[in-house]
């Protein structure tokens, strides 16, 4: 269709010259071992262009808007040559030293692990990622600077939270457990299976909340990349969910048009009264 045509046209433009497309692993390691950074560029631009396709496909929108998925390709790209250089350094100066209290409790190599995960995830994440990603998407999707900047306020702390929700843990295994090279191609494809679950949890929750049109929050769209328009991530609705009472007027629809289980057991109650009062009757008259 229209949107997977232009998204592919999109990301066939991703891939820097001399970039060998990612295959089986081996061939991917020689692509990272010949030209890491371009690599690691190019994967996370269209795994990151993957994932806002898949958002925008689960967001009922009308047609795929390209502008939004190339931002998210082009920012992704500057955010993953940012990890390759700042990483190494997070991993020299982390070694375990600065939680050094817990080294009775933490094997050392957990404790340096831990401290690569929070120096990323409480340094580069709201120091570097998040007001870049907010100026570089409101640039490249027209929105002037008070727009840009109010999206941001809206947004930061909401999307911070849910990030260290998930990021944390994805993080502590990255540096515990996957080897230097593919720690950044694992981070991309950690980030298009999260899209991907919100994705579908947002949109099994936004079509529950336009079914229930006395929901409270009837009409408001879950936010999954903080681009959407009128995007308002609530505290309360950090991850997709769907209120029961999202279901009450469903229920009680269904109920009115397929009363047949009660009304079924009213009858079957009403004929057992029935042979009672015809049993009471037929004794009554055996002891006359």
């Amino acid at each position: 269709d229209a949107a997977t045509s232009l998204y592919v046209g999109s990301t066939s433009l991703a891939a820097p010259a001399g970039v060998c497309a990612p295959g089986l692993l081996d061939e991917y390691k020689q692509c990272l071992a010949s030209n890491p950074l371009a690599t690691k560029m190019a994967t996370g631009a269209c795994l990151a262009m993957t994932g806002d396709l898949i958002a925008q496909w689960f967001g009922e929108g009308e047609e795929y808007d390209r502008k939004r998925g190339v931002s998210f390709g082009l920012f992704d790209a500057l955010y993953r040559a940012g990890q390759h250089v700042a990483f190494p350094v997070i991993v020299a100066q982390c070694q375990g030293q600065h939680l050094s209290a817990l080294a009775g409790l933490v094997p050392t190599h957990y404790l340096a692990t831990l401290e690569q995960t929070l120096a990323s995830q409480l340094g580069l994440v709201p120091l570097v990622y998040y007001p870049v990603f907010f100026t570089f998407t409101a640039l490249v999707q027209g929105l002037d600077g008070e727009s840009g900047l109010q999206r941001a306020k809206d947004n930061f702390l909401p999307l911070m939270k849910r990030n260290l929700l998930f990021w944390v843990p994805v993080q502590f295994v990255q540096f515990s457990f996957v080897e230097e090279g593919l720690q950044i191609p694992f981070l991309s494809l950690a980030g298009l299976a999260w899209t991907f679950i919100l994705s579908v949890m947002a949109g099994s929750a936004n079509a529950h909340s336009h079914q229930a049109d006395t929901h409270a929050h009837a009409g408001h769209e879950y936010c999954v990349t903080a681009t959407e328009p009128g995007c308002e991530i609530r505290d309360e609705q950090l991850f997709p969910h769907v209120a029961m009472e999202d279901f009450q007027d469903v229920l009680h629809t269904l109920h009115l048009e397929n009363p047949t289980d009660d009304t079924a057991d009213t009858q079957e109650t009403e004929t057992q009264t029935e042979q009672r009062k015809q049993l009471e009757e037929e004794q009554q008259l055996m002891v006359k």
